[in-house]
């Protein structure tokens, strides 16, 4: 499998699943973000995307309590550890698309091993429903700062025997 290259819109992709990095901060600081949450709005039209993406920090939290066995575990250390991705499913967005919110960052900069983890884990669930993957070029690396090299690497070793397509989208 190669990774394709495309000019065009994310949003519009034909993929079933629509990546994008997020942070643990629970704040939408992404043109990514916020254009997936104008895209995507909740029924009352509060937040769409936003207000599922701080709900899913508040279930990770909630997860890794009772997976740990703590009441305030050191997050971040498991996230980047062994990856987290929420997946936002098709309720969401009606349009069979599932969208996956990557945990790769949990201050201001692009964390690697969170990057790297988050990939692994979104490859075999996208391997269990047999979906096509779309990423944003340059993922976590404009309002992240990591280098594009270094991700796209990560992301083409990643992926390089994936059976379905990877498609990587540069907005024109």
């Amino acid at each position: 499998m190669t990774i394709i290259y495309k000019d065009g819109d994310l949003l519009e992709a034909d993929e079933k699943i629509i990546c994008h990095q997020v942070n643990f901060q629970g704040r939408i600081d992404t043109e990514m973000g916020v254009r997936l949450s104008k895209k995507y709005p909740n029924k009352q039209n509060e937040g769409g995307l936003a207000y599922y993406y701080i709900k899913s920090i508040d279930a990770i939290k909630e997860l890794l309590q009772k997976h740990l066995g703590e009441l305030e575990p050191d997050y971040w250390k498991f996230i980047k550890e062994n990856g987290a991705v929420y997946f936002h499913r098709e309720e969401l967005t009606k349009d069979g698309k599932i969208i996956a919110s990557i945990f790769g960052r949990f201050s201001d900069t692009t964390d690697y091993d969170a990057l790297r983890n988050g990939l692994i884990f979104l490859r075999k669930e996208a391997e269990i429903l047999d979906a096509t993957i779309a990423f944003p070029h340059k993922i976590g690396c404009d309002t992240g700062k990591a280098k594009w090299k270094s991700v796209k690497k990560m992301i083409e070793d990643i992926f390089e025997d994936f059976e379905n397509d990877v498609v990587i989208y540069k907005l024109a």
